[in-house]
Order: structure tokens, then C-alpha cells, then sequence
């Protein structure tokens, strides 16, 4: 499975896209950017690999004949398409002989456009979304989640060893589920143990296996679940309770890709990708003498760190829908509304159990709603005011019971997200439009807009 990052471009006079064109481009893994000025659209296709532009041609252009020429010219583009309200024959023949892909209508549905294009756009995996073939997905829309996708992808081909670390139910397994389902190993078994819920006595027979007579409980060959994951993907759970003293010997089947059941002094050779997962710091492990140094390092080829949902809010109104609609069809109950002040208090919250607490408390909304919406005390009944993160004078705040202006909350959206990408790019304006997936041009404008100074964020 490819995670497409592909990036199309439009310059649209009217300002906005319409909506499903936009959603169905986007389905289809694109970042889209639209611009009103063909001189900024020109700037994005020189510094950018824009695969795919979108021109509307207005009655009354008489400069697109020339536009377009400098489009795919200066550009990288591969296609350009012509929207019109009422193309004419003549636009029409024109557009395609200076080498448009294609001249649509403004009223044809979306499909009707992007199918001329497949499978230079064909349908791809929907860009928030991983399914899993267990049943389960792993849903997200900000950059973290954007970072894993990425990590995915480029771990296809390897069978190197990934420590994935991060709190306790922010779905490290489903990650590991999805390195495994995305790779040369998926034809085999997916296997997953929890090394600190098995007693130290078992854990080492349980890994490896052991043989008949090895201790007075064993009647018969057992197979560890390392041979039983031959050809396939092993997670370690909770690598970081493992005692130290089968940490030599896993250190052991990891540099010789052999086993050695207990009892035995045969050891089998074995296939399997092996992932480990902690909500501990190894590192701080090490220190203390509780880790080997040297198997952290062996586990920890490729780390990949899973950030708590209070670090991820731009995911927890895409966690709510999904969660939500899924319990209401369990539950075989309309999907039920979400109230303002329900909303409020969902993305302020803290969420210290982080997804697995949001899909408990959604699972607890669609049981006990009886009036079409959900209601405060249902979803939330034991949350804390203290636990509330946003501040007092932001429109989100559930202290602030009248519904706020909406250009007063996308504002403080607006901000909250800029400070974040500021903060991990330590003020380089360049690394906050990659990481949004934006030009600079316009990351400036909104800060001037939002009195942001990214000189305020740059290390000292």
C-alpha cells in the first residue's frame, strides 16, 4: 500500500474551491492549495512538485491563454485542467492544444472530472485514514500522524527491528499492526506478547519455547511464539518490564536469528520482523541499570514515538466522528448529534487515557443518549475543570457559554496550530510551510495577521 503525498494546485478568482471537488481531491491523497493571484500560484509550482492544477476560466480572462503557457512552462506540473462556468468550442480546443488535460464544467460532480484522469489520479487510501485487516484503523489528520504514514511507507522493504514508545493507549499496536500489514512479511502471522503480564518463570518458555522434560510441568514440546511467528511480525509489548534477565538472551535471538528452546541445545533458525513497544523511557531505564544498553540499542534501529491526544487535538474531532458513528450502528441507534458545549469540552479536555479513554467515553455517549444528542454529564461526567487546557479568553473554552463569532474560533484555531508548528520548528518560518504543507508566502501573511513573531520561538 502506497500513502500517496502528492500536491495539487488551483487558482480559483472566486476564492474558494467548491467543497466536494476539494474532499474528493483529498480522498485521493493531495495536499491542495488555492490562491486568487496566478503570480503567487506561479511561485508554488517553482518551489514545489505540483502534480496536478486546477484553472477556473472566467468569461471575461483574457489573459489565460498566456497563463497557462507560463503554467507549464515554469512548473512540474504533469496536468492542468480548465474549469468553466460555460466553456466555449473554441476555449475549449484552444485549452487542449496549448496542452490542457482536459475542460470541464463547473457543475460536473467531482468524480466526473477526476475519473478522466486516472489512473494519473487514481483512487488512493483516504489520507486520515489506515485500515487494518483486523477490523481495526488507525485514524489521524495532523502531522504526527502524517510522520507515521511516512514511516510506513518507507519501512516497507526492511526487516529492520522498530521501537515504538508513547502512553499507555495512544494505539501502539494498531501501528505495529500496520508496519506488519504493510510490508514483505504480511503474508505471515501477525503475534503479540506483553512482557510484563507474564511471570518470569513462563516468559522465558513462552518466548522461546521449550521441550519435554525441560521442568516438571513439561509433558510436551512446546512451540515459543517466536517460531510461531516464523515468516511473519513479533511484538514485544511493554519491552521495558521485561526482566534483565532474559534481556541477554532476547539480545541473543535478535544478532543470531536463532532460538533455542528451554531444555534444549538445538537451535532453530527463524524469519520474523520484530517490533517492540513501550510507555517507558528506555533510556532512562539504562541509566538506572534496569535495561541493557545494548539491547536498547538493538530494539531501537528505528524509533517511532506516538504522541499523547492532548498533543494531537487536531484528531480528536475526526477520533469523536469515527467512534461515534461506529457505536451508534453497534448500537443500532441514529448517529446523534454533538451540542456546542459537548464539543467544547471534548477537545479541551486532557485525555489521560488518550484514545482508548475517547473510545470508552463515546462508546458511554451512544449508550446512554435517549434524545437524539448527547449530552455533557454522559460524556464527560467525572472531567475536571482544572483538566480544561484552554485558556480562559479563547472562544473554546467551556467557560464561555455563548457560542463564540466562528471568525473568533477559526482564529484561535488558527494560532493555537501556528504556536505548536512554531515551537517544533524553533521559529523557522520555511519548516512550519513544510510541515503544513503550505508556501511561506502565506505562512507570513497569517502570522502578520495573527501578530505571531517567529523570532520569539528561535532558540537562544
Amino acid at each position: 500500500m502506497v500513502f500517496p503525498n502528492r500536491r495539487a494546485a488551483a487558482y480559483w478568482p472566486e476564492g474558494n474551491l467548491p467543497a466536494p471537488l476539494r474532499a474528493a481531491l483529498e480522498a485521493r491523497g493531495f495536499w491542495l492549495d488555492t490562491d486568487s493571484s496566478i503570480e503567487r500560484l506561479m511561485e508554488l509550482c517553482r518551489t514545489h512538485q505540483v502534480e496536478l492544477i486546477l484553472y477556473q476560466l472566467n468569461t471575461g480572462d483574457s489573459m489565460w491563454e498566456e497563463a497557462f503557457d507560463r503554467l507549464l512552462h515554469e512548473s512540474m506540473a504533469t496536468r492542468l485542467v480548465v474549469i468553466a462556468k460555460e466553456p466555449t468550442v473554441p476555449q475549449v480546443v484552444r485549452a487542449m492544444k496549448l496542452g490542457a488535460a482536459g475542460v470541464f464544467e463547473i457543475n460536473d460532480s467531482p468524480e466526473a472530472i477526476l475519473s478522466d484522469l486516472i489512473p494519473f489520479v487514481a483512487k488512493e487510501v483516504p489520507p486520515d485514514k489506515i485500515p487494518l485487516r483486523s477490523g481495526g484503523v488507525l485514524l489521524g489528520q495532523g502531522e504526527s500522524f502524517r510522520i507515521i504514514r511516512t514511516m510506513i511507507e518507507r519501512l516497507q522493504t526492511v526487516d529492520s527491528t522498530v521501537l515504538i514508545t508513547g502512553e499507555s493507549g495512544t494505539g501502539k499496536e494498531l501501528i505495529a499492526q500496520a508496519l506488519h500489514e504493510n510490508s514483505f512479511f504480511k503474508m505471515g502471522p501477525f503475534k503479540a506478547i506483553n512482557c510484563g503480564a507474564i511471570p518470569e518463570n513462563l516468559l522465558e518458555s513462552e518466548l522461546f519455547g521449550h521441550v519435554k522434560g525441560a521442568f516438571t510441568d513439561a509433558k510436551t514440546d512446546h512451540k515459543g511464539i517466536f517460531e510461531a511467528s516464523e515468516g511473519g511480525s513479533l511484538l514485544l509489548d511493554e519491552v521495558g518490564d521485561m526482566p534483565i534477565s532474559l534481556q541477554v538472551k532476547l539480545l541473543r535471538v535478535l544478532e543470531s536469528r536463532q532460538v533455542t528452546p528451554v531444555g534444549s541445545t538445538v537451535a532453530i533458525p527463524i524469519n520474523v520482523r520484530v517490533l517492540a513497544s513501550t510507555n517507558r523511557d528506555l533510556e532512562e531505564l539504562v541509566n538506572e541499570g534496569a535495561f541493557r544498553r545494548d539491547l536498547f540499542f538493538r530494539l531501537a534501529v528505528v524509533r517511532l514515538h506516538v504522541p499523547p491526544l492532548r498533543e494531537r487535538r487536531e484528531d480528536i474531532r475526526l477520533l469523536v466522528n469515527h467512534y461515534l458513528e461506529y457505536f451508534c450502528q453497534r448500537f443500532h441507534r441514529p448517529v446523534q448529534s454533538v451540542p456546542y458545549e459537548v464539543w467544547a469540552r471534548l477537545l479541551a479536555y486532557e485525555w489521560p487515557g488518550n484514545i482508548r479513554e475517547l473510545r470508552n467515553v463515546m462508546e458511554r455517549a451512544a449508550a446512554l443518549a435517549h434524545d437524539g444528542k448527547l449530552h455533557l454529564g454522559d460524556v464527560l461526567p467525572d472531567a475536571k475543570q482544572e483538566k480544561l487546557s484552554f485558556p480562559q479568553f479563547c472562544p473554546l473554552n467551556p467557560q464561555n457559554t455563548n457560542p463564540a463569532p466562528f471568525e473568533e474560533v477559526k482564529n484561535c484555531c488558527e494560532k493555537s496550530y501556528l504556536v505548536r508548528l512554531l515551537q517544533l520548528s524553533h521559529g523557522n518560518v520555511s519548516e512550519v510551510a513544510r510541515l503544513s504543507g503550505r508556501h511561506r508566502t502565506e505562512i507570513y501573511r497569517q502570522l502578520e495577521r495573527l501578530g505571531l513573531d517567529p523570532k520569539t520561538f528561535q532558540k537562544t
